[in-house]
């Protein structure tokens, strides 16, 4: 349990700054996600139209980022959350990326996914700050070990997501 001399020091502008980034991906995401989950024909774009699981893998990605999302508005096991939110957002701008294969004509179809994994990887490392559940049991910061392996594992799960859904080389 933290000290009660830890909550007795003012709140700083880092911790504010920290809340509202959280709570500004995270609302979107879940936001975005749940639309999509529940939604008749929306969720189909995310998968491939040549897989049989293409529905699934598509709720399970915008699950995926819903989950991340609510856990970055709690601040609670934020790198994970981070961690989720990055896969997912790269996984989708990747595949916008790929439906044109130029870079300035995607546009915020590629850009805000972007944007948003941007965030994911500034929260991993930043950590939650001290208005957040992780703060609350002394984990404004997380060890720097579990936020770089977050974020590496961040990149690894939407290579392995596009390998899984797609079957092919993202590079390529």
């Amino acid at each position: 349990m933290p000290s009660a001399k830890q909550y007795s020091d003012p709140l700083t502008r880092n911790d504010i700054g920290l809340l509202v980034l959280r709570v500004a991906v995270g609302v979107t995401l879940c936001w975005d996600g749940l639309s999509v989950v529940f939604a008749s024909e929306q969720f189909a774009q995310l998968g491939s139209a040549s897989s049989a699981s293409a529905d699934l893998a598509a709720r399970v990605l915008a699950g995926t980022y819903s989950i991340g999302g609510a856990l970055l508005v709690a601040g609670m096991l934020t790198p994970l959350g981070g961690g989720a939110v990055l896969g997912s957002m790269l996984y989708a701008a990747t595949l916008a990326y790929s439906v044109r294969h130029d870079l300035f004509q995607s546009g915020t179809a590629v850009q805000f996914p972007l944007v948003l994994a941007a965030a994911a990887i500034a929260i991993i490392l930043i950590g939650p700050g001290r208005i957040s559940v992780d703060g609350r049991f002394g984990r404004e910061e997380w060890p720097n070990a579990v936020s770089s392996v977050l974020v590496v594992a961040g990149f690894g799960a939407a290579i392995a997501a596009w390998v899984l859904v797609k079957g092919t080389n993202p590079f390529s």
